[in-house]
């Protein structure tokens, strides 16, 4: 369950520009942080499901770290 309501939050986090990402809490930026954390399986069916382009989703990944 905490997963899903990981994944949910993260998808309308998509919607908000890179400044917007930067300004978010520490502490919530923290907690996703540790959810980007996932084995591998895990990181590619969330791609699958999102269907997000390569670029899109390498940049997000890029913003995590």
């Amino acid at each position: 369950m905490a997963y899903c309501l990981c994944w949910n939050w993260a998808r309308k986090c998509w919607n908000l520009s890179r400044h917007d990402w930067k300004t978010l809490p520490r502490d919530v930026w923290n907690w996703a942080r540790k959810c980007w954390n996932l084995p591998r399986h895990v990181w590619n069916w969330a791609r699958k499901c999102w269907n997000l382009p390569r670029h899109v989703w390498n940049w997000a990944r890029k913003c995590w770290n």
